[in-house]
């Protein structure tokens, strides 16, 4: 077996890592095991006090974030050039990388509604 470990706060090696398992897996070159490093930012469920997080962790741990660290890597991607000119551009624009919060937003509201409908195993 393969182990890797990778942070949430690297987007990039993350998908590398689980790709690398993927074709491992489908090439039937054995298991592998991604342990992915994450900072739970909330409690394990919604009616506990969370007394027991260590406070002064969180703003650390929210500037980690992987969602807003990716976000900041796709803005900074300057890799598509201009048809007008020859100047770079960025990859996308602020109004297509909202586009896509708002459909990941609307996927994971209907999923989660979904998994919540299905009854008790």
């Amino acid at each position: 077996m393969v182990g890797m470990d990778v942070f949430e706060h690297e987007p990039v090696a993350v998908y590398h890592a689980v790709r690398h398992a993927i074709k491992r897996a489908q090439g039937l070159k054995g298991s592998s095991l991604v342990v992915c490093h994450s900072y739970r930012l909330g409690g394990h469920n919604t009616s506990e006090d969370r007394t027991y997080m260590d406070q002064s962790e969180l703003p650390v741990a929210r500037a980690k974030d992987p969602v807003k660290v990716y976000r900041f890597f796709l803005e900074s991607l300057m890799l598509r050039k201009s048809a007008k000119n020859d100047i770079e551009e960025p990859m996308f624009t602020k109004e297509e990388l909202d586009a896509l919060d708002v459909k990941n937003k609307k996927e994971i509201e209907e999923l989660t509604t979904l998994a919540l409908a299905e009854p008790d195993a």
